[in-house]
């Protein structure tokens, strides 16, 4: 039925055009959208705006990946929040602000880029590996390039984990901040994690991926990371799926549907929310 309904809007609205809430979306070649919104069936991925009968899997969790733009759970998140938690919303803390965006998700860049005064991605472009769409390869520890006090908010979303020298990247986060400007971290916490794992001397990748969960990380987060960043000179929100309503996890896939068996789950995204509250005294600087 749905296919003959689709032939017959291809047929009868060729050429024909509606406005969506974005953009001008040709019926021509986007029948099954219009249908699915015609009929409020699907789930709905808040950063494209596109509806799917059913989100794509990863190894570790099923459906959770949009089919159209492969954002996963902590973007849905990050965007749900600032669009509907009033403390911070985006015309609050970021419209018309000066962005630093790190190792930046390409759809939410597109629309952050829109709104800042001024929207820097960058990312430590080790190897010499570049996403093409990165302005400064900076190493989040040390950055000596951007001046104190440039940015108005700084975006890292599962970032920090790679990074050798987590608490100076705090540091440093701290500096390049304006006072009442706002970090807004994610990263990976094993389920009911209370103290992170980091240990220097797991080196080998095979071990690495066994403890933290991916070979390339080097520890695995637990629920002490919000007073990680409140060592650091912030106050400190955190906004999880306890903000939305059960309608709304479901609808915009804000958590996983089939919560993950896998050792190292992050079934319990969690945005972080940091507003410089002070300035670091200077013996502080410079721990790993």
């Amino acid at each position: 039925m749905i296919k003959e309904l689709i032939g017959l809007l291809k047929r009868v609205c060729r050429g024909v055009y509606y406005r969506s809430k974005y953009a001008l979306i040709s019926l021509r070649h986007e029948p099954k959208q219009m249908l699915m919104r015609l009929f409020n069936i699907g789930y709905i991925c808040n950063v494209c705006d596109k509806r799917s009968l059913r989100f794509e899997s990863d190894n570790w969790h099923l459906y959770t990946i949009c089919p159209h733009c492969k954002c996963q759970v902590r973007h849905r998140l990050f965007w749900a929040a600032v669009n509907r938690v009033p403390e911070f919303h985006i015309d609050k803390i970021l419209l018309h602000k000066r962005i630093l965006h790190f190792s930046p998700y390409y759809h939410v860049s597109l629309k952050l880029r829109k709104i800042a005064a001024l929207y820097t991605t960058a990312d430590f472009l080790d190897g010499g590996y570049n996403f093409g769409n990165i302005e400064l390869d900076l190493d989040m520890s040390e950055m000596p390039e951007i001046e104190t006090g440039t940015y108005d908010a700084l975006l890292a979303f599962d970032v920090l984990e790679h990074v050798e020298h987590h608490f100076r990247a705090l540091d440093e986060i701290n500096r390049v901040l304006v006072v009442g400007g706002y970090c807004i971290l994610i990263v990976p916490q094993k389920d009911n994690l209370q103290q992170t794992i980091d240990d220097p001397s797991v080196t080998d990748p095979q071990q690495r991926e066994e403890l933290y969960g991916r070979n390339d990380h080097l520890r695995m987060y637990g629920l002490d990371f919000k007073e990680m960043i409140e060592e650091r000179g912030f106050e400190v929100s955190v906004v999880d799926e306890t903000f939305f309503s059960k309608k709304e996890l479901k609808k915009y896939v804000l958590f996983p549907p089939i919560l993950s068996d896998h050792p190292n789950a992050t079934n319990y995204r969690k945005v972080y929310f940091g507003k410089k509250v002070k300035n670091l005294a200077k013996h502080q600087k410079g721990e790993q």
